[in-house]
């Protein structure tokens, strides 16, 4: 009895082991392999940055380091009210780099103390769409004693996001159109997206301001501060089915 269990305990294993193998055959004698094509497609979106970045530095010098940065605080302070006097709340000015060290002249291969010199960076950043508030924070940092070190204009995160969505839209139509082109010539009809990858330029520009501040503009807060335009570039690679 034991023996008849064993034999037919094979047969059943023997038996679904070739029903699995002809499911298997069935498949590979079915399948037919997909067409596919693979198109890459461009978009461009025109845009105007929306963020402002304002360096400005304050050098002083002292007879010593703690005369050097005496100095240098009560300019930093005062900037930094001026600032404020114009809008900016405090938490937005950001304060970098500050440095204390003595200074050498090396004439004639001489070691000659010129003193001490202390420097402070203070940036603010200021959305695009207030251009005059712009121009009255950069006259209103020099006015006080800053020096103008740059004013650069790049997208803020959410923006670089939003535009980077644009693009890619424009370029996916755009593989779609030269797909369907193609499809068409061909004589097949266009299926499905199986697979679809993308890649855009950076944002990460920095577009630096042509500035000056005139004896008259100086009094009335304006100056030539103007955001240019750039063209934000999209491409995606589409693998289309053929039907």
């Amino acid at each position: 009895m034991k023996i008849d269990e064993n034999i037919k305990l094979v047969a059943a294993i023997t038996v679904g082991v070739l029903l699995v193998c002809s499911v298997i055959m069935v498949g590979i004698y079915n399948y037919k392999p997909r067409s596919t094509v693979v198109i890459d497609g461009v978009g461009e979106v025109e845009v105007t940055p929306d963020l402002a970045t304002i360096s400005f530095s304050v050098v002083t010098n002292g007879k010593t380091a703690a005369e050097a940065k005496k100095a240098n605080d009560n300019i930093t302070d005062s900037v930094k009210e001026a600032l404020i006097a114009q809008g900016i709340k405090e938490e937005e000015i950001q304060t970098k780099n500050l440095y204390v060290g003595e200074e050498y002249d090396w004439s004639d291969g001489r070691k000659t103390s010129l003193g001490y010199t202390a420097s402070h960076n203070l940036i603010v950043e200021i959305s695009t769409k207030d251009t005059a508030k712009i121009s009255l924070v950069v006259n209103a940092g020099i006015e006080s004693g800053a020096e103008l070190n740059s004013v650069t204009y790049s997208l803020s995160d959410e923006f670089e996001k939003t535009i980077n969505a644009q693009a890619v839209a424009l370029a996916t139509k755009d593989a779609k159109i030269k797909a369907e082109k193609m499809t068409s010539d061909l004589g097949k009809r266009l299926g499905r997206i199986v697979q679809i990858s993308e890649s855009y330029s950076s944002n990460n520009e920095i577009y630096y301001a042509k500035y000056s501040v005139m004896e008259d503009t100086a009094e009335s807060g304006t100056g030539n501060i103007q955001p240019t335009t750039k063209t934000q570039t999209a491409s995606v690679s589409v693998i289309f089915e053929l039907k």
